[in-house]
């Protein structure tokens, strides 16, 4: 199965695989209230020559902080990713 690791400012790392969710954090309004919502889920998939980074750049230019699948921690911020690899 594809993977790739997605770096960030803080030196952590996590590694995403084919197959796997990004669940975008988005900004909602309704009747002049703006708060937080889940958007809709992009999934990971393998780009016959660009591996899994096509994914993955659609799903973060949707938000400024996402999850991981169905998990709800951690929350991830993609402006303080660095650099995503494919491996």
């Amino acid at each position: 199965m594809n993977t790739a690791t997605i770096y960030f400012s803080d030196k952590s790392t996590i590694v995403v695989k084919e197959g796997d969710s990004i669940i975008p954090i988005v900004q909602t309004v309704i009747s002049d209230n703006v708060f937080s919502s889940m958007g809709e889920s992009v999934e990971i998939y393998n780009h016959v020559n660009n591996g899994l980074i096509p994914a993955l750049l659609d799903a973060f230019y949707l938000c400024k902080f996402f999850y991981i699948n169905s998990s709800d921690s951690p929350v991830y911020g993609t402006a303080c990713i660095v650099k995503i690899e494919n491996n």
